[in-house]
């Protein structure tokens, strides 16, 4: 099997062949860890124990996963049920680089913006322990 087909627009733009049962557990299976994922990255990030920086980095994390399995459901009920135009391999596509974006922005708020907050944070809370 070649993966020369990947390169021309046919295999992107045409209406894709019946999906497989084995492609439609795959994607059930993933889509469904994802939303689950997400939905305890969420609650987990209203838990009163947890620091307000880590709940902010898991509410985006779970905000992600549970955006992005929504859209797969979406697009797996659309290739169900052979949309012409929604179920092209190109929103596939188009979905794993939307979640490849969002989640390099996330992941750079996590290692960029967060420490600076956390030192602004520590910086403001002994600066101010002896004002108050």
């Amino acid at each position: 099997m070649s993966i020369l087909h990947l390169f021309t627009w046919s295999y992107w733009f045409a209406v894709p062949p019946v999906i497989s049962y084995a492609a439609t557990l795959t994607l059930v299976i993933v889509f469904g860890l994802m939303f689950l994922t997400g939905i305890t990255f969420k609650k987990l990030a209203h838990d009163a124990r947890i620091e307000k920086f880590t709940a902010k980095i898991l509410a985006r994390w779970g905000s992600l996963l549970t955006v992005m399995a929504l859209l797969g459901y979406l697009y797996y009920f659309l290739r169900f049920e052979r949309t012409p135009l929604f179920s092209l391999r190109m929103f596939l596509g188009v979905w794993a680089i939307g979640l490849l974006f969002w989640a390099y922005r996330v992941y750079i708020y996590q290692t960029k913006k967060i420490p600076e907050l956390r030192a602004r944070h520590n910086r403001d809370a002994q600066k101010y322990a002896y004002l108050r």
